[in-house]
């Protein structure tokens, strides 16, 4: 590891430059709750911008410091689920429902987002997103971070099937994370 003027670390400084970067991290991420404390909102057309400049999401905000920008991005990421299931509840008018239905105690349990009509309408559309982290209503992250909402997220599709008279259930099927014994996290 290198200082800000390029010179060599010892081991030891090595190892505080890194407790520090941590520090850094956490810090940021304690205060970084909203886009605002990032930096950043929505624009009218559902592009992610920086606040004064206008400027599109920035990954490289620590030059040489790729594990800080990529927490950082994965805390954006966080943010932007969050704001996607409220857009799904707010825009959508979709209902965000628990399952399974009959879990009990410690069962793990997901949810799914569901039109009031979806288990009468005889028309129904249900949308499975891809792997990986994304979450209900996205189709990818990287899409939504980095052009817009509307081509990064399943609500022109929800809203659309809407409008054509079709029920919506929306999956989450990546939310799928159990502890099991020894408080080890299984990914299923």
């Amino acid at each position: 590891m290198f200082d800000s003027t390029g010179r060599r670390l010892d081991i030891n400084q090595n190892i505080i430059m890194e407790n520090m970067n941590e520090f850094e991290l956490k810090k940021s991420n304690d205060l970084q709750n909203t886009f605002e404390e990032f930096g950043y909102r929505f624009n009218e057309f559902g592009q992610l911008r920086h606040i004064t400049t206008g400027a599109a999401y920035e990954f490289n905000v620590k030059e040489e410091d790729h594990t800080f920008n990529q927490r950082r991005y994965e805390a954006l990421g966080n943010l932007v689920t969050g704001y996607v299931y409220d857009l799904l509840e707010k825009e959508c008018g979709l209902k965000k429902m628990t399952v399974p239905l009959d879990a009990h105690g410690g069962e793990p349990t997901t949810f799914i987002f569901h039109s009031d009509d979806a288990f009468t309408n005889e028309k129904i559309v249900i949308l499975i997103h891809g792997t990986g982290i994304v979450r209900a209503g996205q189709w990818a992250g990287r899409l939504i971070i980095n052009d817009s909402l509307n081509s990064g997220t399943q609500i022109p599709f929800i809203k659309h099937a809407k409008g054509l008279g079709y029920g919506v259930i929306v999956f989450n099927t990546n939310d799928n994370k159990i502890t099991v014994k020894g408080g080890f996290e299984a990914f299923g």
